[in-house]
């Protein structure tokens, strides 16, 4: 492909744009993937936060000290939904994720992080 060379300062320009967009799209497709894929096994972190209309959970791998998105799951609240107490609230996005992330629950051991005091309101696993 032959380029002719630029003419006027619109044209140097346009060839100066065309290449820091073509420098930003480089950087973004080498730059690591948004989400990442947990190993079988592999302790995954889920954090639950909650707003007056909305539950969100966002479900992590650690590797070192960087954490990586695996999954994000929110949910706008509705109609009783939004009498929920903030506790509540959360137990119910737990409730969220554990229906949507299933197979995640199944084959990896779950770390659950909240600033509720959630382990004073649902039972032991190990005392039923």
């Amino acid at each position: 492909m032959e380029m002719s060379p630029p003419k006027t300062i619109k044209d140097i320009q346009r060839l100066v744009g065309g290449v820091v967009v073509f420098k930003e799209l480089k950087l973004y497709l080498t730059s690591p993937p948004l989400l990442k894929s947990p190993y079988v096994g592999e302790t995954l972190y889920l954090y639950l936060a909650t707003s007056e209309e909305t539950i969100v959970t966002v479900l992590v791998k650690l590797e070192g000290v960087h954490q990586f998105l695996v999954y994000y799951v929110s949910k706008v609240l509705q109609n009783n939904e939004l009498r929920y107490s903030k506790i509540e609230k959360c137990i119910y996005a737990l409730i969220v994720a554990a229906h949507k992330l299933q197979p995640h629950f199944q084959a990896h051991p779950i770390v659950v992080v909240t600033n509720q005091p959630m382990n004073e309101v649902l039972p032991k696993v190990d005392a039923s």
